[in-house]
């Protein structure tokens, strides 16, 4: 996923809203970063 623009300054209270412009994205398990055992994504 690309959001834009890159950089966002915010404070609290304020609310920022991510809106999809494409269908998908892909999700994957990184060694070491989830939790024992991990199982693989397929």
């Amino acid at each position: 996923m690309v959001y834009e623009p890159d950089l966002v300054q915010i404070t609290p209270g304020d609310t920022v809203k991510f809106i999809a412009v494409t269908s998908g994205h892909n999700a994957a398990i990184i060694d070491g970063m989830a939790g024992v055992p991990a199982q693989a994504i397929e």
